[in-house]
């Protein structure tokens, strides 16, 4: 590596006494080559989503889009970050300098030049360090060397990358076994998971693994339309419904095809491990060879107790990773059935609609049964040896 003059490495790493330390990235993103320039980037298309995303408490980095893509100077940024994407595999989001015309952005810690490029690292919900570069004359933006040393002094990368729809058919295509996680980025049990254990578990280095985002055009959307089955459905909404529920059977989420490890209708968020070389089907979930769906179990109200009813844990399903003591020690898992457990009133959620009372395990009780569960299938499956 280069040497850089002093007088600019000093205002990066350590402006105004600033102390830098290197925030863990949850996830990252496997590069795609067959992309280019901004479709690198997660977008966040409104501020409301931005602010979705911070509330999820999982660290991310941010790139404030210029309003002027067209121009040299962001043309030369976008160049030297994708670069920096490919060598990391690094998760980026993305958001328009727009969505912040007349709109407070203070609670995010950004200041914004609607005519240059930002890059913004968040650890959590927390605002921690920016970098704003021209393009043109500003080394940040156009010597790699410089943004790399920024970048990697604030940062520490996941080895649990999220993959597109068509990286995550070319893994069922080939012959490597791998383990994939299916979530949604609106699903609250997602963003709990995402939030907490993986937050903590993704800090130390793994195997690599994969992620794939399910609330995407082609699998969960339509022609941008979420499912629905109502009859005021749109067509749109309709062919939504239909497209999602084959993809939970064709990729084994739900039970149609695989009792053993699909879950009812099919659930996020569910880890599998797969071994395509093994598939003797023609579908993904014939490569499947063990799972773990996190949370999604029923409680209904038994005799004045609170019972788990329903549950991927019913103790019927003979799961490898289950049997694997060495992987449950690791994973500090204790309990391995989960239907029939009696819960405290303060661990459960009743809410009332139409006169009748629904019962969900609240996040917080559930994960102390969850969590050492799919501690123990990643340490059978991603753990390093």
């Amino acid at each position: 590596m280069a040497l850089l003059s002093s007088a600019f490495i000093l205002p990066l790493l350590s402006s105004c006494g600033e102390t830098v330390t290197p925030i863990a990235q949850t996830f990252g993103a496997l590069y795609d080559s067959t992309l280019s320039d901004t479709d690198h980037f997660k977008p966040l298309a409104f501020h409301s989503d931005l602010q979705a995303q911070v509330n999820k408490g999982s660290p991310f980095v941010l790139v404030v889009l210029p309003k002027d893509l067209g121009c040299t100077c962001w043309s030369n940024f976008c160049a030297t970050i994708n670069r920096y994407q490919k060598n990391k595999n690094l998760l980026i989001y993305s958001i328009g300098a727009g969505q912040f015309d007349n709109v407070d952005n203070a609670k995010f810690g950004l200041t914004i030049d609607a005519d240059l490029a930002t890059i913004a690292i968040y650890d959590g919900s927390a605002f921690k360090y920016q970098q704003t570069a021209d393009g043109v004359s500003d080394s940040f933006a156009k010597d790699y060397t410089v943004f790399a040393e920024w970048m990697s002094a604030r940062l520490s990368f996941s080895s649990m990358l999220y993959v597109s729809k068509s990286q995550l058919e070319t893994l069922y295509a080939g012959t490597t076994p791998f383990t994939i996680g299916f979530s949604r980025s609106t699903c609250p049990d997602c963003s709990y998971v995402d939030g907490n254990f993986l937050r903590e578990y993704n800090k130390i280095e793994h195997n690599l693994s994969y992620v794939v985002d399910c609330d995407v055009e082609g699998i969960r959307y339509f022609n941008g339309k979420a499912p629905s089955n109502k009859e005021t459905a749109t067509d749109d909404e309709k062919q939504a419904y239909t497209q999602w529920a084959a993809f939970k059977d064709d990729y084994g989420l739900s039970e149609t095809f695989t009792a053993t490890f699909g879950f009812d209708t099919g659930y996020v968020p569910t880890w599998l491990h797969c071994n395509p070389a093994a598939n003797e089907e023609s579908k993904p979930w014939g490569a499947i060879d063990d799972a773990d769906v996190y949370v999604n179990d029923s409680v209904a109200l038994v005799e004045g107790s609170y019972k788990v009813t329903s549950s991927f844990f019913d103790g019927n399903r003979e799961l490898p990773f289950l049997s694997d003591s060495a992987a449950l020690t690791k994973g500090g898992c204790t309990v391995t059935t989960l239907v029939g457990l009696s819960l405290a009133e303060s661990d459960v959620n009743v809410i009332n609609y139409g006169g009748v009372d629904y019962y969900s395990w609240k996040h917080e009780a559930a994960a102390k049964y969850h969590d050492p569960l799919l501690k123990s299938f990643l340490e059978k499956y991603v753990a390093m040896k």
